[in-house]
């Protein structure tokens, strides 16, 4: 006889009785039966290859390399199989292996720029399969802008200026690429520094005024033994990745 269990996971006990020809019915006979349909459970977490900062899914990253954690991994039913952890850059291919090697995992994502998604299968000993996919979005294209510097009559700089006083236009900001993370801000120091000192404070792109007329207020640096006083820009996007410095010099008159 073919018999149909209840739909849902668990333990199955199914009752027979036999009756005779007077009517007579026996003690049930019980089986009991597992049913198991669900694959092994467990959470994921991604973060950048140092494993020091989290990433959430859906967030922009500038690299391929990411660091992927499994925790409470189990199955309460038929239990774990023993290859029972896949890690795949498609939905096709199949890498199975042990726990103990995959819960702390260093992966490498398909290169360029876009949504990269991870297939992660968990396997329990009857073969259910339950398929964790984090993605995260892959951004390495720099961002890029540049300033002019303004004089306290409205003209643009020539390279000489006699006040401190200055304004500056930003424009042409903008992060490219196949997968753009947008403009996150701008760094902007004064000094032949090739990086922006310790002190200096980001300014996020909705401060920035981009509609024409806009600018910002800047006091030039000291002048350098040349006579020149060296303003720097850096934009950085949301994936954390930075541009060239743009930088204007004006000699002090």
């Amino acid at each position: 006889k073919t018999w149909t269990l209840s739909e849902d996971d668990g333990e199955k006990t199914i009752y027979i009785r036999v009756k005779d020809q007077f009517d007579h019915i026996s003690e049930p006979a019980m089986v009991s039966v597992t049913l198991d349909k669900s694959g092994p459970d467990g959470t994921v977490t991604i973060k950048n290859k140092n494993g020091d900062t989290t990433i959430k899914e859906g967030e922009f990253i500038n690299t391929c390399d990411i660091l992927i954690i499994l925790d409470n991994v189990e199955d309460n039913l038929s239990g774990l199989h023993e290859y029972c952890v896949s890690f795949s850059n498609n939905e096709n291919d199949y890498n199975w292996g042990k726990l103990q090697d995959a819960t702390t995992k260093l992966w490498t994502l398909p290169d360029g720029d876009g949504k990269k998604t991870v297939y992660i299968r968990l396997q329990d000993k009857l073969g259910n399969i339950t398929t964790k996919v984090p993605f995260v979005i892959v951004d390495k294209t720099r961002p890029t802008g540049e300033f002019t510097i303004i004089l306290p009559d409205g003209s643009e700089s020539k390279g000489y200026t006699n006040s401190h006083d200055i304004k500056l236009k930003i424009s042409n900001l903008e992060d490219r690429g196949n997968a753009p993370s947008g403009v996150k801000g701008i760094y902007l120091w004064n000094g032949d520094s090739e990086t922006p000192p310790s002190n200096t404070k980001f300014i996020k792109y909705e401060d920035i005024p981009l509609e024409e007329g806009g600018y910002l207020e800047w006091e030039l640096g000291e002048p350098d033994p040349e006579g020149k006083c060296r303003v720097n820009m850096l934009v950085v996007d949301n994936a954390g990745n930075v541009s060239d410095i743009d930088e204007e010099d004006d000699e002090k008159d």
